[in-house]
């Protein structure tokens, strides 16, 4: 569907059809237009935790795979590298995992030739977060 003709359209007759999950009401422009989404908006709670982070990923997961059902191979994907992310970086660290992920995420949803299953090639980006050195 070509969603970005017109969003406000586009996010009315989504949520009109009475299957879309849960997710916040100003974010879901976001999520249709294929922008980054800042987790921090999702949860109304701090946000510092790998359980945190798995909170906010299922609910963003569910709104794009909804708007988009081809990506929930990719995001599938992508949620097991930053699981293995989280569970390879002590505790104290998941700070830097989830800086990690954000830098992530903004750079698929700024250049369209990117895919979240392109891990080898994110495994770079987290590792500028991760790395005592930055």
């Amino acid at each position: 569907d070509n969603y970005l003709a017109d969003l406000k359209r586009a996010k009315r007759d989504l949520l009109r059809d009475g299957h879309a999950p849960a997710f916040p009401d100003e974010l879901w422009e976001a999520v249709l237009a294929d922008r980054f989404v800042d987790f921090r908006r999702i949860l109304s709670r701090r946000f510092a935790t790998h359980s945190d982070w798995n909170d906010a990923f299922q609910d963003w997961a569910a709104a794009v795979c909804h708007t988009y059902p081809h990506r929930s191979n990719e995001l599938a994907v992508y949620r097991q590298f930053v699981t293995d992310l989280f569970r390879s970086t002590h505790k104290d660290e998941h700070r830097r995992v989830i800086a990690a992920d954000a830098a992530v995420r903004c750079e698929v949803a700024n250049d369209g030739r990117l895919s979240f299953a392109d891990t080898l090639r994110h495994r770079a980006t987290a590792d500028r977060f991760l790395s005592p050195y930055g």
